[in-house]
């Protein structure tokens, strides 16, 4: 369940119409509460009525001037948006509209001028004459005014922002901290290392047995956006078994890709099948809840596109390459994690399909030097990165993955027609990055 609640507050915080909605249901009961309180405590002879202290005729006027003001610049925003969305698309790729949707300073700008068009149309319903006198709601067009004037800053702020927005460096720096935090999310100190020192009764060995026994499949097409790992372990404690997972977040299934093996006892237990596809949140598209490889793909894409002819931008494509070492690094800081999984009681209950480093190590490298082969100041920094976090390798497993990138860097860049500076250059990068790897 918690699972499910975090996918659909990520659905959520990604779409454009939530905030607004919020900031909209807001306004309206902002302004039943602002009316009650000038019906039923101020009017004009109370102290409270320098708020706004114009008629009726004024205050029609003003309101009316600031419903239709803001919303021909709420509708020249929406215009920028769409025109930001597309730029965006085309010079870093479809799966960078999702980090630019999410961008809550434009969801509340959106929302702030829609709350000021459905405050200011709320009040201005009830400014009429009570029993032949005039009724003006003096908070309420207080409230109203100052909406306006924020509604104004709010606009310089979304100028601003579309404009930083739009900055390689910007985009970069953002897909990359939200891939540290998917790291963090996905990859806690103690995953797969039970933080309560619970001793496992089983060995891992247990866990080898469950390869043969009664396939579970996926029950749609799509790709698995997140699986509830803990609704797992409470299936396999209440059965008392041993459950492989087969696949993980980020794989494409169809209904005739296997998911989970479960002991072969369990074939006929159909509530039991029911009961772990339920637990698969499959979707249209890869997100990166719990597929760190996904938010690793954003970062390479941005980085094939700018080595593109059209483009030819080598600076963003290191850049990229700087902040997927950071992210390498940020998983290296964090123990080894384990694929079995133990509950309370210290037994073997599921065994997980995980992420190697060499597979996040290749997705992160592997196209960006591919498509780098005739930049030798990106074949460079992927030495350098290297270098960075040759280091910090803790398993040979580790160091073998990262010397054989190494290698074919050091191979594609002899490719190159290159002078003798250059050619030292790259040598003393490779060999630095060698002496840690040895």
């Amino acid at each position: 369940m918690r699972t499910r609640l975090i996918h659909l507050w990520e659905l959520l915080i990604s779409s454009y119409w939530f905030v607004p909605g919020i900031m909209l249901l807001l306004s309206v009961l902002l302004a039943v509460l602002t009316l009650w309180i000038d019906s039923e405590f101020i009017d004009d002879e109370q102290k409270f009525a320098w708020f706004y202290t114009g008629g009726m005729a004024g205050a029609r006027e003003i309101l009316s001037t600031i419903a239709s003001a803001i919303m021909t610049v709420a509708a020249v925003i929406f215009s920028i948006t769409m025109l930001t969305l597309t730029q965006a698309s085309a010079q870093f790729g479809p799966r960078l509209l999702r980090n630019f949707m999410r961008d809550f300073g434009n969801q509340f700008v959106m929302g702030l001028f829609i709350a000021t068009f459905v405050y200011s149309l709320m009040v201005l319903r009830r400014i009429h004459d009570v029993e032949g006198e005039d009724f003006v709601p003096h908070l309420s067009m207080t409230i109203s005014l100052i909406l306006a004037v924020l509604s104004m800053c709010a606009l310089v702020y979304f100028i601003h922002n579309i404009s930083r927005s739009l900055q390689a460096p910007q985009v970069v720096a953002r897909v990359g901290h939200e891939l540290i935090s998917a790291i963090d999310r996905v990859y806690p100190r103690h995953v797969g290392n039970d933080p309560r020192n619970i001793q496992p009764i089983d060995s891992p060995e247990r866990g080898r047995d469950t390869r043969d026994g009664h396939v579970i499949t996926a029950n749609s097409t799509g790709y698995i956006q997140a699986i509830d790992q803990e609704g797992i372990i409470d299936i396999a404690r209440d059965l008392d078994i041993i459950i492989r997972m087969q696949r993980r977040p980020g794989h494409f299934v169809t209904p005739s890709t296997p998911v989970a093996v479960v002991p072969d006892q369990q074939r006929n237990n159909g509530d039991l099948t029911a009961r772990i596809r339920k637990l698969f949140i499959v979707g249209d598209e890869r997100s990166a809840e719990q597929d760190i490889e996904f938010s690793i793909s954003q970062l390479v894409e941005i980085a094939v596109r700018s080595l593109s002819p059209s483009i030819n931008d080598p600076f963003t494509a290191m850049t990229c390459l700087d902040w997927l070492a950071a992210s390498i690094e940020a998983l290296l800081s964090k123990p080894p994690p384990s694929p079995y999984r133990y509950d309370d009681n210290g037994r073997l209950r599921v065994v997980t399909d995980m992420s190697d480093f060499e597979g996040v190590v290749d997705a992160a490298f592997n196209q960006i030097r591919q498509n780098g082969i005739n930049s030798l100041a990106v074949l460079i920094r992927l030495m350098e990165v290297l270098n960075r976090l040759a280091p910090q390798l803790h398993t040979e497993e580790q160091r073998r993955a990262i010397r054989r990138h190494l290698d074919q860097a050091m191979s594609e860049a002899k490719r190159l027609p290159l002078t003798e500076p250059d050619q030292s250059s790259v040598r003393r990068r490779y060999e630095q990055a060698l002496e840690h790897l040895v």
